[in-house]
Parts: structure tokens; C-alpha cells; sequence
């Protein structure tokens, strides 16, 4: 035993002391590799040093060779072997075969490097053991049994360097780990903090779109919405400064974008440097992108209680910015952005229902004092009835109806009788005299307004289009509408959607049109007044409205509805109404027709002072009233046979024929409706004339 102490030098302790120490303060793994056989050599004779340490996470063994060795064979990963044991008990050593059964790989380098002989020893500290130290003889035999105690020294010193540079590798990476949980719950809570401040979708995305710059280094980011009803997404939000080409409310049709797939396939659809130009040509709708400078994208669907509402995406100069974990993070931050999306649209749905619900209260008020019932339309004629057939037709149907006659013949009450009969009912009837707005004001009237769009917006409204969305739109005196406003009347029709004056979004709108006017819009149409392709939009479903000298039977029906409605108004009794009088309003031609009527017996119940109705028949001015009062002190029996007489006659004359050039319509001037109710109420057949 003596002998073999006696190799070592007598000052061997204050060498191994020196070595020791500045083993110890070595300061990483490499400086080990690299210093540990100088330090190691003058204490323990030792042709080759190697220290085999385990990489925790590949599961491998990294062999760490002297510097005097090939610098291929420096760092050198080895899989362990099936019959590998690495858990060695002690120091001991070991020839190069037995080496090989420990362990099988390692044992081989080490045969190949010429070596006979080995010392293995643990590098353990604190029962935590990170690989061996090894030591290695090209002469054969247990050489290395003198100095155990020795290498179990710098064995456990270099355990004590291991163990500081993987404590302090595990400390940086615990705060590197720290570093980044902070910037997700960060970016998390600025997300949260977005989201409860803002219901303006675009301001939501400009706020995420920060946090996404500042933490992720993402420099674009955008909101898309489906609308099915269109087969579209819309952008309805961007945030990228770029060239400007990427464009807020751009309508993008559905196609195999990487976004539209996200949203149909409702996952994540992430592409590391596919935004190239060959892949542009394949997706259209990536050209944009590839024109801006991105290569590299990801899509996450925004899905909210199991409905997807649209994609949030996010874009990169970088080719590969979008690594799993970034990937991970966006998907955390969609969750809360999808939750946000949705109450954001719902609050939108809200407003604009309840700001409708205002507009409905404002104008209903407005109407209540008016009543409107079908019963006010008045009339037993032939005329009346066919027209009212007409509104029956097309009431139950969804068609544009135009209702054309004179000033004053009930045009509102046919409008509001077709309302009354359709599934729209019991939604709201909105009608517009386009003659009494200005025609500045006009569209706003109509479309709607933002705040601020023009001189005096003070305050958002919902024009009457938007009003009558499930409901029915009136346009009176449609004609009057200026041409430069009917090609967006014209477009509200095609495409069922508006936007307000000073706003760039669009809003659907379900409305059924009817339109009114008293002016020949064919003859306007020819006379470039008015557009021919309105005119056949709105020319649907023509009803004509005879004047009240046409239906004139219904006249001494209007006289006592008006009387019976004013006298109540008046608090007087008016029972009986001269027979005189009555003869002279059925022959009067009314140019005014109903409305001329009802103002005329107004003004009779105001003028009557008993129960007697006084009718100021010096108001109806026309150039034959003495003709005209001498003929209404006939019967009526005398005039009825007169006409009936007058009929026959012209019946006879054209052989039957009442229609045509030379039918008995054109014989008497009548129209040939006309001719006909006035034969249907006097009982006559066009069989009773000779053919």
C-alpha cells in the first residue's frame, strides 16, 4: 500500500489542494472539459479524461473528451446501449471489456482510442447523480487502485461544479419561464382590458393589435365576419401600417384562403412562409397580403357557445414569428376576443333595435290621432271593386305595388288596405311624401344619417327604409323623387341593403315597397325625368284608382260618411240632407275627388246651423251649373233610364263590341272600366244589343 502512495509526490496534498480549488471555481461546462485533464494530470497519471454526462431532455449522454483528443471526438452525443447501467456504486476500475458490458457505446470509443484500462466514478452530490467521471490508461491493469481517494476528491468537485451550473441553468430557465408566463398573462390582461372597455369592434382590434406588436412582434392583425346570408367575410377591422391596400369593410367571397378554411374547418390554420407569391397566384385573395411584404400567417376561428363568428388573424414580416407557443398564446387570446366579438354584435343588434323602437314610437304617436281602417274605403261601384279585387291579388304576396290615380282618390288608403292584408301586418306601416321633403334632406329621410355626416347632424338616425325593416314602406308622390337619388332607391331594392348618409357599413333591410304618384311615369320616363329601370322596379304590380267622376253611384255613400264622421267631430245632428243638394254633387265632375268631397261636406257641417245639412253649392264653380242644377230637378228614375237609353244605344251602334276603336267605349268617351261598371249597375248585357 505504501508503494503504491509513494507515486504520488510529497507535495501531493498541497497540489491536490491547489487542483481541487480551482476545479471548483471553474465556471462552466466547457471551461470543465477543457481545464479538468491539467488540473486532473499532475495528481493522477491518466492518458485520457472524459466525463459522461446525461442530457436530461434528450434522454442522451454527451461525452466530453480531453482536449488532446481528435476535436471531432470533443463533444460527442452517445445513445445508451439496452445493456447500459449508468448508476455506477463507487469508484473502481475497470479494463476496457469490462467497460464495454457496463456500458456498451461508451466502451467502444474508449477501445478505439487505444486505451486498456479505466477508472469509472460517480459524479454524485447531495443523492443527485449527473454522469461519471472517467479515467483512462493505454497499460492494462488496476493502475488507478492507489489513488481512489484521490479521484473520488475531484470526482466530487467537479460534482459540485455540475451542480452550480445546473442549478444556475435551471434558475434562467425558471426565469426565462417566469419572463414568459408574465408577458402571456400581460398580453392576457391587456386583451381583458379591451374587452371590457370597448363594444366598438374596430377600437377592440386596434387595442389587441398593440399588445400583439409590443409582446409577439406581430405587425399585422385583422377581424373577419361572415355574413352567409352574402357567401362573404368581411373585414369589418385592420390594423397594419403598410402600403394601404388592405382595406376596412372590403367583402372578400368565400374561397380557400387560409382564413376561410380556419373558419369553415373551425381550427387553427397557421402558415410558416407560405405567403408567397407562387401561393398568391394559386389564392387571390393572398395577393394583397404578399404585395404588403408578409410571409408568414396565422388564422384562429372565433367560436363562442358552439357558433363561429369569424377569424382573427394575425400576419408577419418573419417567416417563422408564428412558433408553437406563439400559436398557443393567440389561441388563448382568441377565446376571450371571440367572447367579446359576440357581445359586441349583440350590442350592436340592441342599439339599432332600440333606436328603431324610438323612431317607431315617434311616428306611431305621430299617427295615432289618425284612424286607418278598411272600412273607410267607401264605394259599392264597379270601378271601386275591381281595383280592391286588385289589392286582395297582390296583398298576400311580397311584390312592389304602384298604385297610380288622380290627386285626392285614396291612394294612402289602397297603400295601407294592401299593408293591412299581407303577413307584414303586424309590423309597422311607414309612409313618406317625397314631394314634402326637400330634396337635400331627401336621402337622409330615407337612408338615414351618422352623426356629423353633414352640416347639422348632430345625432345618428334611422332613416324610414331602415324603419320599415319586417314592415311596409310608402312612397307618395314617387315621382318627385330628384334623378340623383334613384339610383340608390333603385340599388336599396335590388340588394335589400343600405348604408346612411356618412357611414361606410351596410345594413340589411326586409321591407315591401308601395309607391303612389298622380303623374304619368312612362311619359317622364321617355322625357328623361325618370329612370326607366326604377320605373319597371316599381311597376310590379300596377293598380289604377278611379277618379270619383267614374264611380259616381258611390258619391251619395261618401256624402253621408262624411257627414256622420264631422258631425261627431262637431258635436251636432244632422239628419237629413237636401235631395237638390245631393243631385248636384253626383253630377259634379270633382277634380279633386275624394278629398275635394269630404273638404266640401267639412265645410257643410260647419255652415249648418239645424239638422238639416248645408251644402254651399255656389263653391262648386264650374262653367254649366245652370244646365247642371236644371238637370238635377229630374227623378232620378228619369235620368237613370236616360243613360241606360244612351247605352243600349251605343251598344247597338258598334253591334256588342264594347272595347276597341269603334266599340261603344269609345262611342260615349268613356273608358272601357268605366262602360263597364256602369253597365254591370244598370242590369245591361252586351247580348241585348243586335249583332
Amino acid at each position: 500500500m505504501g508503494q503504491k502512495q509513494s507515486a504520488i509526490a510529497p507535495n501531493a496534498p498541497s497540489e491536490c489542494l491547489a487542483a481541487l480549488t480551482a476545479i471548483s471555481v471553474l465556471p462552466n461546462i466547457d471551461q470543465l472539459r477543457l481545464q479538468l485533464p491539467e488540473l486532473i494530470r499532475p495528481l493522477v497519471r491518466t492518458d485520457l479524461v472524459a466525463l459522461v454526462l446525461r442530457d436530461e431532455q434528450s434522454n442522451r449522454f454527451v461525452l466530453c473528451g480531453d482536449r488532446d483528443t481528435n476535436e471531432s471526438d470533443c463533444l460527442r452525443c452517445v445513445d445508451p446501449g439496452d445493456n447500459d447501467n449508468h448508476d455506477v456504486p463507487s469508484t473502481e476500475t475497470l479494463s476496457v471489456s469490462e467497460l464495454e458490458l457496463r456500458m456498451s457505446r461508451i466502451g467502444s470509443y474508449i477501445r478505439k482510442q487505444g486505451m486498456q484500462s479505466s477508472c469509472i466514478t460517480p459524479l454524485a452530490i447531495f443523492d443527485r447523480q449527473y454522469g461519471v467521471l472517467l479515467l483512462c490508461r493505454i497499460q492494462p491493469g488496476d493502475i488507478f487502485d492507489s489513488q481512489f481517494s484521490v479521484i473520488q476528491n475531484i470526482a466530487t468537485h467537479v460534482a459540485i461544479v455540475l451542480e452550480r451550473v445546473i442549478i444556475a441553468k435551471e434558475t434562467c430557465a425558471a426565469q426565462d419561464q417566469l419572463r414568459h408566463d408574465n408577458q402571456r398573462l400581460l398580453m392576457m390582461q391587456r386583451v381583458s382590458e379591451a374587452i371590457v372597455s370597448e363594444l366598438d369592434l374596430r377600437k377592440l382590434i386596434y387595442k389587441v393589435s398593440e399588445s400583439l406588436k409590443a409582446i409577439l412582434k406581430i405587425e399585422y392583425s385583422d377581424l373577419l365576419l361572415c355574413d352567409e346570408t352574402k357567401r362573404v367575410m368581411k373585414r369589418v377591422a385592420v390594423s397594419f401600417r403598410g402600403k394601404g391596400l388592405m382595406e376596412e369593410d372590403y367583402e372578400e367571397p368565400f374561397c380557400n384562403s387560409p382564413s376561410h378554411v380556419a373558419f369553415f374547418r373551425r381550427e387553427i390554420v397557421c402558415d410558416d412562409a407560405a405567403l408567397t407569391a407562387e401561393r398568391a397566384k394559386e389564392v387571390p385573395a393572398l395577393q394583397f397580403l404578399v404585395a404588403e411584404g408578409l410571409r408568414s400567417g396565422c388564422s384562429i376561428p372565433l367560436i363562442t357557445q358552439g357558433r363561429a363568428l369569424g377569424v382573427l388573424s394575425a400576419l408577419s414580416t418573419d417567416e417563422s414569428r408564428f412558433t408553437p407557443d406563439c400559436v398557443s398564446l393567440l389561441a388563448e387570446i382568441a377565446k376571450p376576443i371571440a367572447i367579446a366579438v359576440d357581445n359586441a354584435l349583440a350590442y350592436r343588434k340592441i342599439s339599432d333595435l332600440k333606436d328603431k323602437l324610438t323612431c317607431e314610437k315617434k311616428y306611431l304617436e305621430g299617427e295615432v290621432s289618425f284612424n286607418h281602417r278598411l272600412d273607410e274605403i267607401i264605394g259599392e261601384s264597379l270601378a271601386l271593386k275591381t281595383a280592391l279585387e286588385q289589392v286582395e291579388t297582390v296583398a298576400d304576396s311580397d311584390a312592389n305595388v304602384l298604385i297610380l290615380g288622380e290627386t285626392g282618390t285614396g291612394k294612402e288608403l289602397i297603400a295601407r288596405a294592401v299593408h293591412a292584408l299581407s303577413d307584414r301586418r303586424d309590423h309597422t306601416f311607414i309612409k313618406l311624401n317625397c314631394a314634402a321633403i326637400p330634396s337635400g334632406l331627401l336621402e337622409s329621410e330615407l337612408f338615414g344619417h351618422e352623426k356629423g355626416a353633414f352640416t347639422g347632424a348632430l345625432a345618428a338616425k334611422i332613416g324610414l327604409v331602415e324603419l320599415a325593416d319586417k314592415g311596409t314602406l310608402f312612397l307618395d308622390e314617387v315621382g318627385d323623387i330628384p334623378l340623383d337619388l334613384q339610383p340608390k332607391l333603385l340599388r336599396v331594392l335590388q340588394e335589400r341593403q343600405l348604408s346612411r348618409v356618412g357611414s361606410t357599413r351596410t345594413t340589411s333591410v326586409d321591407f315591401r315597397l308601395v309607391a303612389a304618384t298622380n303623374r304619368d311615369l312612362e311619359k317622364m320616363v321617355s322625357e328623361g325625368q325618370f329612370r326607366a329601370d326604377l320605373y319597371y322596379r316599381l311597376n310590379v304590380f300596377p293598380i289604377t284608382i278611379p277618379p270619383l267622376r267614374e264611380r259616381r253611384e258611390d258619391i251619395p255613400l261618401l256624402v253621408r260618411h262624411f257627414t256622420q264622421k264631422y258631425a261627431r267631430l262637431r258635436k251636432r245632428k244632422i239628419e237629413s240632407i237636401p235631395t237638390e243638394a245631393m243631385h248636384t254633387l253626383e253630377r259634379w265632375e270633382w277634380p279633386g275627388n275624394v278629398r275635394e268631397l269630404e273638404n266640401i261636406i267639412e265645410r257643410a257641417v260647419i255652415l249648418s246651423k239645424g239638422s238639416v245639412l248645408n251644402v254651399p253649392l255656389k263653391d262648386l264653380r264650374c262653367s254649366g251649373d245652370s244646365t247642371v242644377l236644371a238637370a238635377t230637378r229630374n227623378s232620378r228614375r228619369t235620368s237613370h233610364q236616360i243613360t241606360k237609353e244612351t247605352i243600349l244605344s251605343a251598344l247597338r251602334e258598334s253591334g256588342g263590341v264594347v272595347a276597341g276603336p269603334r266599340g261603344a267605349a269609345v262611342r260615349l268617351g268613356l273608358k272601357r272600366t268605366t262602360l263597364l261598371w256602369k253597365m254591370h249597375s244598370m242590369g245591361i248585357s252586351a247580348k241585348q244589343a243586335p249583332r
